[in-house]
């Protein structure tokens, strides 16, 4: 319960100094788009998960993963794209990383086909489980805060997004001086060694309907 309480606390203070954490810019972002631009949410089978990374040797497999449990559909352009919002789990793999926004085109073919809701989720479900590595990914946090993109969309990221985030930055990453960790690379099995976090990069809550017309704007043109 004291833990509950000290992170209210902390989630109060960063609000009155406009300091939102990169998973809750996620959050409005996802919750503008679902509110603004979709038409239809599809409830998956529980949930579907995409394999963000795994580490093995002769004994074991450790594996991490983003888990979805719905998508929005949203009509942009002459296209219908499935829009899921994701979290990390799993094992250790899964560490470095936070939430995604993940964009996938449905063939209206489909659509017209298919009857129920649940046909629908079984269509889209194995397209989310062969998103591998973030790749259909829009959008995605790290703990430390950085945002970044799946392979798919970043020239468009690159070009429209990328150049405009740091005014949206309200406090920088910092890092313990001396101290580092080491993080396993999305779909790599190769190891990274970067500073330790002491506290992540902050945004300005503005930067969610920045996202959210970009994205918007991105699926218009895709």
């Amino acid at each position: 319960m004291r833990k509950v309480k000290w992170k209210i606390k902390q989630i109060v203070r960063r609000r009155i100094k406009g300091e939102f954490m990169v998973w809750e810019i996620i959050d409005i972002t996802y919750e503008k788009l679902k509110k603004k631009y979709s038409y239809q949410t599809i409830p998956l089978h529980g949930s579907e998960f995409a394999l963000i990374a795994e580490d093995r040797d002769w004994h074991r497999v450790k594996r991490g993963y983003t888990e979805y449990d719905s998508v929005i559909l949203v009509r942009s352009g002459e296209n219908i794209w499935a829009l899921g919002k994701g979290r990390a789990c799993g094992s250790y793999p899964a560490d470095p990383y936070n939430k995604d926004i993940l964009v996938l085109k449905v063939w209206e073919s489909i659509l017209r086909k298919t009857k129920t809701l649940e046909e629908i989720a079984e269509e889209i479900m194995p397209w989310i489980r062969m998103s591998f590595g973030f790749q259909n990914s829009i959008i995605a946090g790290k703990r430390s805060g950085e945002l970044f993109v799946g392979s798919k969309w970043r020239d468009k990221v690159k070009e429209l997004i990328a150049p405009e985030l740091p005014k949206f930055i309200r406090k920088e990453l910092e890092t313990h001086e001396g101290y580092l960790t080491v993080e396993l690379g999305e779909m790599s099995p190769s190891f990274d060694i970067v500073p330790a976090i002491k506290s992540p990069i902050m945004y300005k809550k503005k930067l969610a309907d920045f996202l959210a017309k970009k994205i918007i704007e991105i699926l218009s043109d895709s």
